[in-house]
């Protein structure tokens, strides 16, 4: 459709695309409304299942063999043993407040693994949190902050990527909270150049190290030290505000006099985060990111995974099932072989055992 087709038809392609773009977030609200009822409505069911499945030897184990492709392809055939020692799985919603449940966001999820006495890390419980954010140069999506693991020795899934991820983020904490001491107290700038000096230095250690790292080799642990783009929840809160408050303009335009020709928006006045700024990323955020995929693979687990918990333990017992019905069948042909031909085996049965592609 042309431009002039646009405004002949809308009278002006600005009341146009915002009227689309209108619709569009209503859809979303919907969308986010439902995660949120869903989330509160289905709270009891998931606490009466994380109380059976515990009687269950496994589960969370056997779950994660069957996780789907998106889940999978993270796994390494390394993690495969430390993750047979999970014991639970919880994933939080924890910005909804169950005594206001019309406010919070849905979207910001923390995912909460439980892990039995193991030969790889002293913690036995590790939890990522993920904040659902909005930045001015128009990404929506989740950011977060590394977790440390503390490894026994020589037994790093990661190799010290993890660690060398927590310890940039907490270099670059101490710089802002110097940053804003030294603004406030005009303090000598010989600690702050300190500090970026670290982390420069870091910073080109850890690109170095994932240029030379094919990352579908990169640890499933890895994922703990993703820390996706820098929003601020200040920034984000900001840029909601003035999403709402254009948004109110235009509803007071629209509701003027009812006709869409008449309503005009100032050119200069903020715009939505999600509709109409292009989408502007700085690669050098992704640069020494150890784990680019971060906010996917924590939708699968979140979204995917954790609710259909029992679907995916019900697919690994069948396929187990099938499995050894065909197994008995082989050894039920092979014993009548044997026993036609009268020839006499020496080698034990063996029994297939799953595997982690």
């Amino acid at each position: 459709m042309s431009e002039a087709t646009v405004q002949e038809y809308a009278g002006g392609s600005v009341v146009l695309y915002e009227d689309l773009t209108e619709i569009e977030r209503r859809f979303e609200e919907v969308e986010v409304n439902l995660l949120r009822q869903n989330y509160i409505l289905t709270r009891s069911i998931f606490a009466d299942r994380a109380k059976l499945v515990e009687k269950i030897p496994h589960f969370w184990a056997i779950v994660f063999e069957e996780a789907p492709e998106e889940i999978d392809r993270f796994i390494q055939p390394c993690d495969t043993d430390a993750l047979n020692t999970l014991q639970t799985l919880h994933v939080s919603r924890f910005d909804i407040s169950f005594d206001v449940p019309d406010v919070g966001e849905p979207r910001s999820v923390s995912l909460t693994f439980t892990f039995g006495e193991n030969s790889w890390f002293e913690d036995r419980v590790l939890e990522k949190r993920f904040w659902y954010r909005l930045s001015r140069t128009g990404y929506t999506g989740l950011v977060s902050e590394p977790v440390r693991i503390r490894w026994k020795e020589g037994k790093d899934l990661t190799e010290g990527l993890l660690d060398e991820s927590c310890r940039l983020f907490e270099i670059e904490t101490d710089i802002k909270k110097f940053e804003k001491h030294s603004k406030q107290n005009h303090g000598s700038p010989e600690k702050l150049n300190e500090l970026k000096a670290s982390r420069h230095t870091l910073v080109e250690k850890l690109e170095h190290r994932l240029k030379s790292t094919q990352q579908d080799a990169i640890s499933f642990f890895a994922w703990f030290g993703y820390r996706g783009r820098n929003v601020s929840a200040e920034e984000s809160a900001e840029v909601v505000q003035n999403e709402n408050e254009n948004r109110r303009k235009h509803k007071k335009g629209r509701n003027g006099n009812g006709s869409a020709d008449n309503v005009v928006l100032d050119e200069h006045e903020p715009e939505s985060a999600s509709h109409k700024v292009p989408l502007v990323i700085d690669s050098r955020e992704l640069d020494h990111e150890i784990f680019p995929d971060g906010e996917e693979l924590a939708v699968a687990i979140s979204d995917d995974l954790y609710p259909g918990a029992v679907k995916y333990f019900t697919q690994a017992q069948e396929k187990d099932a099938v499995q050894f019905s065909d197994e008995e069948e082989d050894e039920d042909g092979a014993s009548e072989s044997e026993s036609e031909s009268s020839v006499a085996s020496n080698a034990p049965a063996t029994k297939k055992l799953k595997t982690n592609a």
